[in-house]
């Protein structure tokens, strides 16, 4: 797996999830990390965590671009605002311990939808409390 930003190829742009069974990238990035990837920056891809898992959702940059409906889900861990279904940037985190059973099933049902329609390219490596 990678382990650092450097490791992280100059975006090219590509809609085929079929590559990502040829060439998968397997980063593992931070939060801090994550957010680098929020679509500011064109020449980067945007990510998307949920539950730890990073999707690359580029190929639909325009519905994450600042100022449209997704953009704050991009560059963020953002299981808890899918499962609440608000989007805002407080309820962009992994905390799930208080979500009832109709919020983990919508949480589910978010899962699904991001394997089945876009690339998923590594995961959240969360910092440990020493």
């Amino acid at each position: 797996m990678l382990s650092n930003l450097d490791a992280i190829p100059e975006y090219e742009a590509s809609t085929n999830k079929e590559l990502q069974k040829e060439n998968p990238i397997n980063v593992e990035l931070t939060l801090d990390e994550l957010r680098e990837f929020d679509g500011t920056d064109s020449h980067k891809p945007v990510y998307v965590a949920i539950n730890g898992v990073i999707y690359d959702v580029t190929c639909k940059r325009h519905l994450y671009a600042l100022g449209k409906g997704y953009h704050i889900l991009a560059g963020r861990e953002c299981a808890r605002a899918l499962a609440k279904g608000c989007l805002t940037e407080d309820m962009c985190s992994n905390e799930l311990n208080d979500l009832n059973d109709e919020e983990f099933d919508t949480l589910k049902d978010w899962e699904t939808y991001y394997n089945r329609s876009y690339p998923n390219v590594g995961r959240v490596v969360y910092a440990h409390i020493k």
